[in-house]
């Protein structure tokens, strides 16, 4: 069997009672990001040359508000905003997911994480974006799905849309905005994968593993034989998918958590020294490293030194100090980011002195980035505040994705309330 069958079965294959949950605290996230305040990316989207009533054009609009506060949902492992891509997919084809939102969105959130899973870290050092390589292959297993194609369909769909990876990570350093069109690219190419298969176009069938194919072309892995060893262990993706509390890097979240404890605990006292214990993969990643001065928010949202000093200073991350990040340039001065060996992807510790005395925050990911649906749900004005959201939109999506089956149409209409 192919490469591109195989991820079309795991694309087609039945929606579980776990995977639906948590898709549903997911997306209950992302809808909350698309709602908040974007910043400048808000203007952006309105002078973008793009018809809202095209399906491709649609994606990526879509995705780009979801994405514009970089606080929709992450695949760590993988380091993918996945649901920025595929919801962005299952909305832009409303009228034909309906009903089956949560099943088109686990075709794309399984296929997206399992490329990632096998090639992210290759990404990373070649210095491509992971979503936008990964993010087109996705959102064609969502697009499939809405469209209704079959397994032959679904990897047709996939293997067109693995010609159209891209993207760098260089607008992390540079502080540009490629961040936020690579998300939209990739929407809009896994849409326009599955109705080029529906319109009769033809995929290589071995697109992944073929002699000029896409593992070998952009990892030079011949035969795609990681793809092929992680395929053969299956892995429940899904629940390994994280929600971001702050609109900042997945890598910072857990620093900025406990630059928040740290402003919790202070009583008026002045902050000496600060360092932020990373693993190593993650304080190599390129922009976490960033000191400032900063060119634009996308420069400091990915820096763990303003985040963290942000938090300390606000116990928060609001739009407004990620826009004007310099404002606080004496207190990013005083966090150093060291890389830590012994520490596991998710977890950081966090060292403040105060007025000569040394206080450690240590923290991870389980349960700042994991949430249950009914612990998210409960918490919906929570998640409207971080998000800077109507709290009242915010309610209807709650109501919205609490139904058996959540319907594309309503979270459209939702997110269609601050177009």
């Amino acid at each position: 069997m192919t490469l591109s069958r195989q991820l079309a079965a795991l694309a087609l294959a039945p929606l579980q009672v776990e995977e639906a949950e948590r898709l549903r605290a997911l997306t209950l996230t992302n809808v909350a990001a698309g709602l908040g305040e974007l910043g400048r990316v808000g203007p952006l989207i309105e002078q973008l040359p793009l018809d809202a009533d095209r399906a491709p054009d649609a994606a990526f609009l879509h995705a780009l508000r979801l994405h514009g506060r970089t606080q929709d949902d992450f695949h760590p492992a993988g380091r993918i905003h996945v649901g920025a891509v595929t919801l962005a997919t299952a909305l832009a084809l409303a009228d034909d997911a309906e009903a089956e939102l949560l099943e088109c969105l686990a075709a794309g959130y399984r296929v997206m994480c399992a490329v990632a899973t096998a090639y992210s870290a290759d990404a990373q050092r070649r210095g491509c974006r992971p979503t936008g390589v990964f993010g087109p292959i996705g959102a064609a297993a969502s697009a499939a799905r809405a469209l209704g194609l079959d397994e032959d369909g679904t990897a047709n769909a996939i293997g067109l849309a693995a010609a159209r990876s891209g993207g760098t990570n260089q607008s992390w350093i540079a502080g540009t905005d490629e961040w936020m069109l690579e998300l939209g690219a990739a929407a809009r190419a896994g849409v326009e994968a599955a109705q080029f298969t529906r319109a009769g176009a033809a995929a290589a069938p071995d697109a992944f593993e073929g002699a000029a194919g896409w593992g070998r072309a952009y990892f030079a892995d011949e035969g795609a034989e990681v793809l092929v060893r992680t395929l053969a262990e299956p892995r429940a993706y899904i629940a390994e998918v994280a929600v971001k509390p702050y609109p900042v890097s997945g890598i910072a979240q857990v620093p900025t958590e406990l630059g928040s404890r740290g402003h919790a605990d202070l009583d008026g006292e002045r902050v000496g020294r600060v360092v932020v214990r990373l693993p190593d993969v993650e304080a190599a990643y390129p922009g976490s490293g960033n000191v400032g001065p900063f060119r634009s928010r996308s420069a400091a949202l990915m820096s763990v030194a303003f985040c963290v000093a942000c938090s300390l200073t606000d116990g928060n991350v609001r739009l407004a100090r990620l826009e004007h990040p310099d404002e606080i340039a004496d207190v990013t001065s005083l966090v150093r980011v060291e890389a830590d060996s012994a520490l596991a992807i998710g977890q950081a510790v966090l060292a403040i002195e105060v007025e000569g005395e040394q206080r450690e925050y240590a923290g991870d990911d389980v349960t700042l980035l994991f949430p249950p649906w009914e612990a998210i749900a409960r918490e919906g004005n929570g998640v409207a505040t971080r998000s800077e959201a109507d709290p009242g939109l915010v309610a209807r999506a709650v109501e919205a994705l609490g139904v058996e089956h959540p319907d594309a149409r309503v979270l459209n209409t939702i997110l269609g309330a601050v177009s």
